[in-house]
């Protein structure tokens, strides 16, 4: 057994971020799929442990987390993407604090970085009026004047309709 993996077994937060890292991922190999576990590895590896991965889980601080905000936000990314990686942190600092027992999650008592809505468009609506316009410009036999129809009138997404098209 590893030294890590043993620190794991005894909830000893004690271990670096960059060795707990792993240990989350261990728990989530069969919770996540593939993909996220991806996309949160290279979050996490590429934003989070160059920074803080070789400090003890029990010895970061929020003044340490603040600083790591900072360090992010100095780099120019989208508030939805700082977002992304404060939500990282945080799941890090839940899983420790919730399953191995770290005293206090230091992600807790700092500001959350970024803005989930930051870039959000508003969606916009077609009308029966405007939709008649719309459909009014295909034949009725058209593989499209059916798939414009089923879109506006069941409200499913394009690529549920597509996926419908290719199963017919």
């Amino acid at each position: 057994m590893g030294r890590n993996t043993l620190l794991a077994s005894k909830t000893d937060m004690n271990m670096k971020l960059a060795h707990f890292v792993e240990v989350y991922f261990r728990d989530k190999d069969g919770e996540l799929k593939q993909r996220t576990i991806r996309n949160k590895r290279y979050m996490i590896e590429h934003h989070i442990i160059p920074l803080l991965g070789n400090k003890a889980m029990d010895g970061i601080t929020p003044t340490d987390i603040i600083q790591w905000q900072n360090e992010i936000q100095s780099k120019g990314f989208k508030e939805t993407y700082q977002r992304m990686f404060q939500n990282q942190m945080t799941a890090l600092f839940t899983c420790a604090t919730k399953i191995y027992n770290l005293k206090y999650n230091s992600c807790t008592k700092v500001k959350r970085m970024g803005r989930a809505d930051a870039d959000k468009k508003q969606l916009q609506f077609w009308t029966l009026d405007e939709f008649n316009c719309f459909i009014g410009t295909f034949d009725l036999e058209s593989k499209y004047y059916v798939l414009f129809d089923l879109l506006f009138y069941s409200g499913c997404r394009i690529g549920e309709t597509l996926a419908l098209a290719a199963w017919v």
